[in-house]
């Protein structure tokens, strides 16, 4: 078997002479002497953090299985009007709150604005019962 050795060292002129002078399809085939693999299935040996990894997806696909299941279905028109039922009871209990009034009162060239009311409120209330009144106020003095 000759074949191309060398070529790597000649120049562009020289490795065009060598391929012409010798036709590398006319070689002969050399005899192979060895024997014929055949295709086997490859026997795929998981490592521990692969089979980990498929035992908590398998878990986390039980456990999102099992949830799904367990959510309770609506609950039924008859809940809804006893529940409606004891709030109206309840609410016979609960005082109404007392509307807060906004009063304008002058002072020579300005207007000043107070909020009276009855009662003693710590000022989140106070400020959650005023707060409607003084938006209707800034809204009609536009």
């Amino acid at each position: 078997m000759h074949g191309l050795r060398g070529y790597y060292k000649l120049n562009k002129a020289d490795l065009k002479q060598l391929l012409a002078s010798k036709p590398l399809l006319d070689d002969p085939v050399p005899e192979i002497n060895a024997d014929i693999l055949t295709p086997e299935l490859a026997k795929l040996q998981l490592s521990k953090a692969d089979r980990l990894k498929d035992y908590m997806r398998s878990m986390w696909i039980d456990f999102t299985n099992w949830l799904q299941e367990y959510v309770p279905s609506k609950p039924s028109k008859v809940i809804d009007k006893a529940f409606e039922a004891v709030k109206k009871n309840i609410m016979k209990f609960i005082k109404k709150q007392e509307t807060f009034e906004v009063k304008e009162s002058k002072s020579g060239l300005k207007r000043k604005y107070t909020i009276d009311c009855k009662g003693d409120y710590n000022p989140e209330t106070f400020m959650d019962g005023a707060k409607q009144p003084i938006i209707n106020l800034l809204q009609n003095n536009r």
